[in-house]
């Protein structure tokens, strides 16, 4: 959480295409909506990036044929789609009042190398 509330909007958004930058954010108000009920159906944010993050971020990649590389390679795309989500939710903290829950969530992040939320 050393980057700007902002950075979301000014270090990552301007590099993305126009169609890039409007499946992330629908992808995570999707998440955000989902994320909010997480008491009742048991999904994290976490869990549901690492869910998206795999097919957002790429599934496999070339050359993969164990299982701890499906894993790591899983793995990984799951934190990377998690960061973005909650860089996007500190970014729209600035913009607009948020969700206490999601505003809680942002308060604890990072989590460390494995996010607590999706395990």
């Amino acid at each position: 959480a050393s980057y700007p509330r902002v950075a979301y909007s000014t270090m990552l958004e301007p590099h993305l295409s126009k169609e890039v930058a409007g499946l992330l954010a629908a992808l995570f108000e999707v998440v955000s909506a989902i994320a909010l009920h997480a008491d009742t159906n048991s999904m994290s944010a976490g869990r549901l990036c690492h869910l998206f993050g795999w097919w957002l971020l790429g599934a496999m990649p070339d050359g993969t044929t164990s299982w701890s590389d499906l894993y790591e390679a899983y793995r990984l795309s799951g934190q990377r789609a998690e960061h973005l989500f909650y860089a996007r939710v500190r970014w729209q903290t600035t913009q607009q009042k948020m969700p206490r829950r999601l505003v809680q969530l942002i308060l604890s992040y990072p989590f460390g190398e494995s996010s607590a939320s999706s395990e």
